[in-house]
């Protein structure tokens, strides 16, 4: 997923939940809703095209012909 400083891999796993409360951090435990899996799924397929900027050509004034 993610490189990190000393040159090991980050993966999402293990990436730690925490909530806050009152200066003390405790850790959250997370687990997949049903959706998750099917939307990331779908989201890895479209990828391209979410991520892929789209150009479109809009009509600009000629302001050195007036």
């Amino acid at each position: 997923m993610g490189q990190v400083v000393d040159g090991s891999s980050l993966s999402a796993s293990d990436i730690k939940l925490l909530q806050l409360k009152n200066g003390q951090a405790t850790e959250l435990q997370g687990d997949a809703s049903d959706l998750e899996n099917p939307l990331q799924a779908l989201i890895e397929v479209n990828l391209e095209s979410l991520a892929r900027p789209t150009y479109r050509l809009i009509p600009w004034p000629n302001l050195f012909l007036n």
